[in-house]
């Protein structure tokens, strides 16, 4: 299978990593001129409220589904991150409606990264999505490169492009969406599927942004 993954901040790296280690042979497109996208600018924190009812209460027009997965997977993600190179800053998010983690955003960033590019996995800087390639199904990407648009031939897409709210990312719905859709003892999906359009229904008016 070979999976390109459009994006490459925290939840598309997340997801590249996962690939790999289910077997995929992985391609990442990122526009900027280094891996880790808007959350190199955060503060690192990846948190989720402390039950459901706090969550619909603080985050009314996001998906109750979603957040409660977000709610089910996090601590189980940190500890995902933090197994593939993330570095823990804190375990304490300083607010006690939320629990969640403190990351350093550039190391993590950094070590997911390596970890794809010594498992196999292709990280191409300066290189933006200009759309997909269909014949009847997804079969890659129109991509901008430095030197002109190119193609890049793929079995299933992820686009794992930036979604934004307030200035801020979703780091833990990313993490988390990316986990679950390349989940342990499955296949990487066939086609293309977007994780900002999921982060976008867990996220709307509050969530982890």
């Amino acid at each position: 299978m070979r999976l390109l993954v459009a994006g490459g901040g925290l939840g598309g790296l997340v997801a590249a990593v996962r690939a790999l280690e289910l077997g995929a042979a992985v391609t990442v497109l990122e526009k900027g001129d280094r891996p880790g996208g808007s959350f190199l600018y955060s503060s690192g924190y990846v948190w989720a409220y402390r039950d459901l009812p706090t969550f619909r209460r603080e985050a009314p027009g996001g998906d109750p589904a979603l957040q409660a997965l977000v709610l089910d997977r996090l601590e189980d993600a940190l500890l995902w991150l933090e197994s593939r190179g993330g570095v823990l800053l804190s375990r304490e998010t300083g607010n006690p409606l939320t629990f969640g983690a403190r990351f350093d955003p550039e190391p993590t960033a950094a070590a997911l990264a390596g970890r794809l590019e010594m498992g196999g996995g292709r990280l191409l800087l300066r290189h933006a999505l200009r759309g997909l390639l269909r014949d009847g199904r997804v079969r890659g990407a129109l991509v901008e490169r430095e030197d002109g648009r190119g193609e890049e031939e793929a079995d299933a897409v992820v686009l794992a492009l930036a979604l934004l709210r307030a200035g801020g990312s979703c780091p833990a719905v990313a993490i988390i969406l990316a986990l679950v859709l390349l989940r342990a003892g499955g296949s990487c999906p066939a086609g293309a599927f977007s994780l900002a359009l999921l982060r976008a229904a867990a996220c709307r008016a509050g969530g982890s942004c």
